[in-house]
């Protein structure tokens, strides 16, 4: 369902919101009004990142999410993302506490964690049908 607007822009953002956030909820067969399991979800994908860096190129995974970071700060600063600008600068034990920490500010860091990319789609698919197997 969509609202139709006088504006045509307004429209079609409504639209594309709509059909988005539609198309979201069937892809993962969650209702995204479940927070909590959308940061459960986000946490699991946490720990895949953490266990994919650690067993593999840590600096190149680092470097990937730096690169990530500068580039959105770039095109739109935002706290969050110098925050994670500072996180970045830091040990990886620091860096990996971050992507873990189980807190609200944990789980609204993680909504924008530039560590975007590491895990391959099949990867997060895997884990995007365990939090969909155990939500059923």
């Amino acid at each position: 369902m969509h609202h139709t607007y006088l504006m045509g822009n307004v429209y079609v953002c409504c639209l594309l919101f709509t059909l988005t956030r539609d198309a979201t909820t069937i892809m993962t067969g969650m209702n995204m009004k479940d927070h909590a399991s959308i940061d459960r979800r986000s946490l699991d994908l946490a720990r895949a990142i953490v266990a994919k860096l650690e067993a593999g190129d840590l600096e190149i995974g680092l470097a990937k999410a730096r690169s990530v970071n500068r580039r959105w700060r770039s095109m739109s600063s935002s706290s969050l993302h110098e925050e994670w600008a500072d996180v970045l600068q830091g040990n990886w034990t620091d860096i990996r506490a971050t992507l873990l920490d189980p807190s609200e500010h944990g789980r609204t860091l993680r909504q924008n964690n530039p560590f975007c990319g590491i895990l391959t789609p099949r990867e997060r698919w895997a884990i995007f049908r365990e939090h969909r197997l155990h939500a059923a």
